[in-house]
């Protein structure tokens, strides 16, 4: 089993970087990636040479709770304030605006929750404050009853646009168009499941070579796109040489026989690390096999290696950096389905799972 786990940023959680931008964060929209057409998508063919954005920081949880602890108090303040005026102090002079706390400020509110904070990340912290203000006041000035229950419905359909009726048919299986094998790479990796399923079980390719394909897209596109925490191509080599066995047997466990996948590093995989994305964990080797994991197996899938997932499931920002869009490298691919989400996209894998 090889390993990959990138350049480690300089803390120990991590979801978005420490930035004003981060602070003034107050939803986040979740959205997973997915495949959208064949072919690798033209910004990561010409950005594999380097690296065009740098890895965050993954201290963003801790340092965004630190920053909403210190503004806190400020944004109470107006309200305590006025509830301490009686009527003979409402005449008297207004009492001076409470300062922001500053750097010395931040890094004693970080030891309330065990976190050393150094003097750049603290004053990073403080020049937020401000601006965190606004939206914590305007958030505590909407009137919402306790028993408000949150949005549970989302319309993807956009407004001003006209939309054909759709009829549910409920779960079938996808249909090979029974095409020959194509000659180029990109083609073979960008197919559906049921064309490679088609081609395994005719004997046009052999899951040894759909596996050692998937492997090479991996090794040269994965040190841009961050995908992969860890990589189990021994594993998968072996899988897959056993699916050939059992093909030549005429046995055929199902419609992911032999298909190599990408597994969200949330996922249990025995022997092998589950880190969640998360520092503290990033050596934790699972004892069992999740349910799905047993389920694949006995499918017959071949597992490629556990994809990256946001540090704890949020985001893309994971200990060994961000996981990046693969349509456009400069932005992050979103979460926490990260590694699954990009790695679909860019052709790495037959296909992936994640998990919402």
């Amino acid at each position: 089993m090889s390993k990959r786990t990138g350049a480690e940023p300089d803390a120990e959680h991590g979801k978005e970087p420490c930035d004003r931008a981060t602070a003034q964060n107050a939803v986040a929209l979740n959205t997973e990636g997915r495949r959208t057409s064949a072919g690798t998508p033209p910004m990561l063919t010409q950005a594999t040479a380097a690296l065009a954005v740098m890895a965050p920081s993954r201290r963003g949880v801790l340092i965004g709770a630190v920053s909403a602890l210190a503004a806190a108090p400020f944004a109470l303040a107006p309200a305590m304030a006025a509830e301490q005026q009686t009527p003979e102090t409402n005449n008297e002079t207004p009492q001076t605006k409470p300062t922001p706390p500053g750097a010395a400020d931040i890094r004693r509110c970080g030891e309330i929750i065990d976190l050393d904070l150094d003097e750049r990340e603290a004053e990073q912290i403080a020049d937020t404050i401000e601006s965190n203000l606004g939206a914590i006041r305007a958030l505590r000035s909407l009137d919402l009853e306790n028993g408000l229950a949150p949005a549970t419905v989302f319309d993807a359909r956009l407004p001003g646009h006209t939309y054909l009726p759709q009829k549910n048919r409920g779960v079938h299986g996808l249909k090979a168009d029974h095409r020959k094998l194509p000659t180029g790479e990109e083609d073979i990796a960008f197919a559906s499941l049921a064309d490679l399923g088609h081609w395994l079980r005719t004997k046009q390719i052999s899951s040894r070579e759909l596996t050692e394909l998937y492997l090479r897209r991996i090794e040269r596109y994965d040190p841009l796109l961050l995908a992969f925490i860890t990589v189990t191509a021994d594993l998968a080599r072996r899988q897959a040489a056993e699916r050939d066995e059992e093909i030549a047997k005429g046995r055929l466990r199902g419609p992911l026989h032999g298909i190599p996948y990408g597994l969200k590093d949330l996922i249990d995989t025995a022997g092998i690390r589950t880190t969640w994305g998360a520092m503290p964990y990033k050596d934790r080797i699972a004892r069992r096999d999740a349910a799905v994991v047993e389920k694949l197996n006995a499918a017959g899938a071949v597992l490629l290696g556990k994809t990256t997932d946001g540090a704890i499931a949020y985001g893309d920002i994971w200990f060994g950096g961000r996981t990046r869009n693969p349509w456009n490298p400069r932005e992050g691919s979103s979460g926490s389905s990260a590694g699954s989400a990009s790695a679909t996209a860019a052709g790495l894998v037959g296909f992936s799972i994640g998990t919402e």
